[in-house]
């Protein structure tokens, strides 16, 4: 039907001339727009359509998307990730065009000096200091040839974040006087009793931390003691996905998804993925096998790392209110405690593996294929 009353559509909006247009849902968004586009890709990225008009002359419409409304009858936590995705028609409307993204405050350390003065600051704020970590590298993971840390971001306080640059686009050391330098700033900061880290899928980040050679493995840590872990107030680390899961078990769980739904701020990524889709096709693989961002311009990959460990502190004091109670009304601090304590032997899993005894696996491999077409 979409195909059969396009025409239709595009002749009223030739008569109407808007200016803005709000396409409200997947199906909307691919019919006006064709098939490559998506809502999240035209969330923070609105698109200029062309109309031909019977008298040969054209206008331009500019187009906003969101998801269809009726998602929050279905789901009503989606009502937050709605209301932010309507924010950019909503400031093309009234003329006021700064929305949360804008308010993201980031700042690039070059050099030890200035990486050991932000440190000092932070440590002698009083209480716990509660630190969103995240690293950009390249190549899969550290065992590879070639393997570097690009970037260390952290923020330790809501809409700011410190981008470390160790490396540059040509994967040169950039840290001045070295990366150890930057290294031991880190360490002091991150190992230090009075700090939290919280990451997003932060095994991830742990493997490369232990790369970079900070003694990650001594933050791994969480209070067994349930009155201890309640609010989330403790030293050592806090999952955001988990937490998210404790209390919100359908998800989604990725981070600007959980940005959205949980902080009304807008997809950050889009001109990460066009790089990366373009260096993909530059050496010849999918985009899914891009190596890493190594090679990612400064000026695309900054923006995207920091956002990233400012997204990932903000969402920490949200997820630790939502713990309280869920929609129906649960008190969720225990679940997440339950899987913050299981998630320590998992990181260990995660980086050291798992023992097995292969003579035993194949005798057990062996008796099932004699056995599974009896």
């Amino acid at each position: 039907w979409i195909k059969e009353c396009k025409p239709l559509l595009y002749e009223e909006l030739c008569k109407v001339k808007p200016t803005f247009i709000l396409l409200l849902g997947t199906d909307a968004v691919k019919g006006v727009l064709g098939e490559k586009f998506t809502v999240r890709s035209i969330v923070s990225n609105p698109v200029d359509l062309q109309l031909c008009l019977p008298d040969g002359s054209e206008h331009t419409a500019r187009v906003f998307a969101c998801r269809h409304p009726a998602e929050v009858c279905r789901n009503p936590d989606a009502r937050v990730g709605v209301l932010a995705e309507l924010q950019p028609f909503r400031a093309a409307l009234t003329g006021n065009t700064v929305n949360k993204n804008d308010l993201i405050k980031i700042e690039v350390i070059e050099d030890a000096e200035t990486l050991d003065k932000v440190v000092d600051e932070i440590l002698s704020e009083p209480g716990l200091k509660r630190i969103g970590v995240d690293l950009e590298w390249h190549q899969q993971h550290p065992s590879n040839p070639g393997a570097y840390v690009r970037t260390f971001q952290f923020s330790h306080k809501p809409l700011f974040a410190y981008v470390v640059k160790l490396r540059d686009e040509a994967g040169r050391p950039y840290f001045r006087p070295s990366e150890k330098a930057a290294v031991s700033c880190l360490s002091r900061l991150l190992l230090d009793d009075s700090v939290q880290l919280v990451g997003a899928f932060i095994a991830a980040d742990i493997v490369w931390m232990d790369f970079l050679g900070i003694d990650i493995w001594r933050k791994c840590r969480v209070p067994a003691n349930f009155d201890e872990f309640r609010g989330g107030n403790y030293p050592g680390i806090f999952e955001i996905a988990l937490a998210e899961h404790a209390h919100n078990e359908s998800g989604p769980f990725d981070l600007e998804s959980l940005a959205l739904s949980r902080c009304g701020i807008l997809p950050w990524s889009q001109d990460l993925m066009k790089w990366r889709a373009e260096y993909a096709a530059e050496i010849g693989v999918s985009s899914g096998n891009v190596p890493g961002y190594g090679p990612c311009p400064d000026n695309i990959l900054i923006p995207y790392a920091g956002t990233d460990a400012a997204v990932t502190r903000e969402l920490a004091d949200v997820e630790c209110k939502m713990l309280n109670k869920d929609k129906f009304g649960n008190d969720c601090w225990r679940p997440f405690h339950i899987s913050m304590l299981a998630s320590l032997a998992f990181l260990e899993m995660h980086y050291y593996g798992i023992t097995v005894d292969k003579q035993r696996i194949d005798e057990l491999t062996q008796n099932y294929l004699e056995i599974k077409d009896d």
